[in-house]
């Protein structure tokens, strides 16, 4: 599931995640810090980090997922990302995200491969 919201979904929806723990890239600490605040208020936590512990220029939140989300509740987390990316302009547009969201936690949950 944790493919599903980070490496897919976040991508989709037009972030940069980087290359590491897949972490959303925002560039600049204020934004990051409001970034998070944003999404805490939209019920999903994340942890905003910047300088000293990563270089100017590239701070980034993190969230992690586990197998105890559950689809409605993976949906709702991305739901949330889509809204506060687009009110600091950080992402260009969201499509149908619940599409995918269903499709892939449907096959992480009864496909076989």
């Amino acid at each position: 599931m944790e493919a599903v919201l980070n490496e897919q979904g976040m991508a989709e929806l037009g972030f940069d995640t980087g290359l590491s723990q897949t972490p959303i890239m925002l560039g600049e600490a204020p934004l990051a810090q409001d970034f998070s605040r944003r999404l805490f208020d939209q019920g999903v936590f994340t942890m905003a980090i910047g300088s000293p512990t990563i270089p100017r220029g590239e701070a980034r939140v993190c969230s992690m997922t586990s197998g105890s989300h559950s689809p409605d509740e993976l949906e709702r987390i991305v739901a949330a990302f889509s809204r506060v990316g687009k009110q600091p302009g950080v992402i260009k547009e969201s499509g149908l995200i619940s599409r995918w969201v269903r499709e892939e936690v449907e096959c992480q949950l009864g496909c076989s491969a």
